[in-house]
């Protein structure tokens, strides 16, 4: 017992003295950023924000095609990126209302065309919409988005909950 509390509190020891470096999600908080990709988030429902980044970082019109049936153009803007604090040209698109499950993206413009692959990005149901007080919701003949990897998605909206806990 002895020996494996002396290993522990050398270990503890090692481990206090390595170097630590500060995350930043740059909004102010303690939070870990978002890991950098080319779409964000990797999820969304029909109205939610999804945020392109081109990989040229170039202002100018493009052109987002989500899935085959849906395809729009927006102009890129320049925004801060939380990920690395740093400002970018962004091509912010509503996600549309599509078969939920994995969807594949294309993206034209000034710049590289770019691609997001289905196993990158899933479009999900719209959320169940949760109430303020104590009770149970039920959500009859739910289906739930499942990624490219297998993870079940149930989007939750939470809004109208505004009571602290």
């Amino acid at each position: 017992m002895r020996n494996r509390c002396l290993m522990m509190m050398s270990l503890l020891s090692v481990l206090a003295a390595l170097p630590t470096t500060s995350v930043d999600a740059g909004c102010g908080c303690a939070k870990p950023p978002p890991p950098a990709s080319l779409v964000r988030p990797a999820f969304a429902s029909p109205g939610d924000v999804v945020t392109f980044f081109p990989p040229d970082n170039r202002s100018g019109e493009y052109e987002v095609r989500i899935s085959e049936s849906y395809k729009t153009k927006r102009n890129a803007v320049w925004k801060r990126d939380l990920s690395d604090g740093q400002y970018k040209w962004q091509v912010v698109v509503t996600a549309p209302r599509l078969p939920i499950g994995p969807t594949a993206i294309e993206v034209k413009g000034p710049g590289r065309d770019f691609k997001i692959a289905s196993s990158d990005f899933t479009i999900m149901q719209a959320p169940i919409v949760l109430q303020q007080g104590d009770g149970e919701t039920v959500a009859k003949c739910y289906s739930a988005a499942v990624t490219a990897d297998h993870v079940v998605l149930v989007p939750l909206d939470i809004t109208a909950i505004t009571d602290h806990m």
